[in-house]
């Protein structure tokens, strides 16, 4: 019944968070004068016409805070979400391993065979980073695949982009209303 329970609440979160993110975004807008939009809209456009594959290898912006600028870099883009869905899953991983030695009230320190455990499963992760680094770069035709994160050679500017999208009578306007 708890994962039942959890399972539910996870759920009926999400639709609540969207909703209160709504608000929240929408009267931080009209009161601070933050263009939330118009700044994901920039960084949309800044991680489409990057220079590296991965993008924390660019430039960072110096009229950032320091503590703001890795976060800005990502632009909240796929690589963004991907670094967040690793770090979840390893904290997540970590938890149930202590929640487990704890509960078998087990020493993995006092262990013998944990030197042994730890080089395999390091030597593992070092393993997978080779072989997820080359499947990224590897192209196959085949199937349409040209490896993770292409950087797309798209020659426009901002003020081609935002010209384009405030043409009158083009008939963009679903166009524009589909993207707010």
């Amino acid at each position: 019944h708890e994962l039942l329970y959890y399972g539910t609440f996870a759920f009926y979160m999400i639709i609540w968070t969207c909703i209160v993110d709504i608000f929240v975004l929408s009267s931080q807008e009209v009161l601070y004068g933050w263009r939330v939009y118009d700044y994901l809209s920039y960084t949309r456009w800044r991680f489409s016409n990057r220079e590296n594959r991965w993008n924390l290898l660019g430039k960072f912006d110096e009229s950032l805070s320091y503590s703001f600028q890795s976060i800005d870099l990502l632009c909240f883009s796929s690589q963004y979400y991907f670094i967040l869905a690793l770090l979840t899953l390893g904290f997540g991983s970590n938890i149930f391993a202590i929640t487990i030695c704890l509960r078998r009230k087990y020493n993995f320190l006092a262990d013998p065979v944990f030197p042994i455990i730890a080089f395999v499963v390091i030597l593992c992760c070092e393993v997978v980073t080779v072989l997820c680094k080359y499947l990224a770069n590897t192209s196959v035709p085949a199937i349409c695949w040209r490896g993770i994160w292409q950087v797309s050679r798209v020659q426009s500017t901002m003020d081609d982009m935002i010209a384009a999208k405030l043409a009158v009578g083009e008939g963009r306007q679903e166009d524009l209303e589909q993207e707010r």
